[in-house]
């Protein structure tokens, strides 16, 4: 079976084994190792992802109550890292949350209980899904472990995951602009740039208007990340400065500095590279 299996609109069926890390899978499989915080929040954020309903402002709506049942040899050694357990659930829902742009009806609650029916495999686990926003008190039953989030705490939660997320989408954000337009770049990807031509290909190029014929059809390469920016000439391109430095062919320069000036064919066409 898959890692996750939808049974019904609001059942899921987990895997855990198939959701273990590559390297680890056999392993898992050889020896009888329990379900770790990392797997159970895993398996939470890819259910979190089949939510479809929409509120007034199109953002997904996400569900705030969640029935978890496992085998009981794999809820006990839950209990004992109970408060980890809160606080990476806290964690995994708020910024999956924050990463689909959704938003919450209430308290979030997610209840752990043993399978009684004997039904579910070691490492295997159900979980239920549905919307509460009007719960009343707690009444936890005897043997279930349960995990309250407050719904004004995971709203803070979740606006600082998306503030951390806006912040490190602004620090991969380069922009490169030249007289004949701009062009936003996609961080971790390798992209030609050139003077346009037929059968440019339409993915991770972009092509130069406005430049002369002494701009070759694939002339440089920029590849971004993070904190800095590689910046590359094919081998049989003409010339490329960045701030001054010819760029052998063939090779390339990392640049970390917030800005800089490409220059191609000796300053045929000047290009600004900023963030």
């Amino acid at each position: 079976m898959s890692a996750i299996a939808r049974e019904r609109h609001d059942l899921f069926r987990v895997d855990f084994r198939e959701l273990e890390r590559p390297g680890l899978r056999g392993l898992f499989r050889s020896e009888e190792r329990p379900v770790d915080p990392f797997l159970l929040c895993r398996a939470l954020a890819e259910i979190i992802q089949h939510a479809s309903l929409r509120a007034a402002s199109g953002r997904p709506l996400l569900w705030n109550e969640y029935w978890v049942v496992m085998p009981r040899a794999d809820l006990e050694p839950l209990r004992a890292l109970a408060g980890r357990l809160h606080r990476d659930l806290e964690d995994a829902v708020a910024g999956e949350a924050a990463r689909l742009g959704a938003e919450l009806v209430g308290e979030l609650r997610i209840r752990i209980v043993a399978d009684e029916s004997g039904e579910l495999s070691p490492g295997e686990a159900t979980v239920r899904v549905d919307f509460a926003p009007d719960q009343g008190p707690l009444v936890q039953a005897a043997g279930e472990l349960t995990i309250r989030v407050d719904s004004h705490t995971l709203a803070g939660a979740i606006d600082t995951a998306r503030a951390a997320a806006a912040a490190a989408a602004a620090a991969t954000r380069w922009v490169l602009s030249w007289p004949g337009g701009t062009a936003e770049l996609t961080a971790g990807a390798q992209i030609a740039i050139g003077r346009p031509h037929q059968g440019a290909p339409p993915a991770h190029f972009i092509a130069l208007t406005g430049a002369s014929p002494r701009i070759n059809k694939r002339h440089a390469w920029l590849w971004p990340g993070p904190g800095s920016i590689a910046i590359g000439r094919f081998a049989s391109s003409n010339p490329v400065e960045v701030d001054g430095e010819l760029v052998a062919a063939g090779e390339s320069i990392q640049l970390a500095a917030p800005a800089a000036e490409i220059s191609l064919s000796r300053g045929d066409l000047l290009l600004r590279l900023s963030r």
